[in-house]
């Protein structure tokens, strides 16, 4: 979204000189400064938005060591899954299995 508003200011800016040489203004098609301060607000809302997401997500609050136990207990059970299913199959395939 910043990179989108940046290119819109950047496009629509009127124009300038970089050496302070008078330029003749271009025509004006947008309000500039009311773009521009709509843009500002809509990013500070945007950057407000995603920081509250980050707040509620789980686990942002714990530790390193923490998250890491819990790495691991996720780890353990994905693994205790995998064994079950394959333990499944090997049931299923044999004659006489399910």
């Amino acid at each position: 979204m910043i990179y989108n508003y940046v290119g819109a200011l950047q496009r629509d800016a009127p124009p300038a000189s970089v050496r302070g040489e008078p330029v003749e203004p271009g025509l004006a098609t947008t309000d500039i400064t009311s773009q521009t301060a709509t843009m500002a607000a809509q990013v500070v809302q945007a950057a407000k938005l995603l920081d509250g997401l980050i707040q509620n997500l789980p686990d942002v609050h714990r530790t390193e060591q923490e998250q890491l136990e819990a790495i691991a207990s996720v780890q353990e059970r994905v693994e205790a899954a995998g064994e079950e299913l394959r333990a499944e199959d090997n049931r299923s395939e044999k004659p006489g299995g399910r």
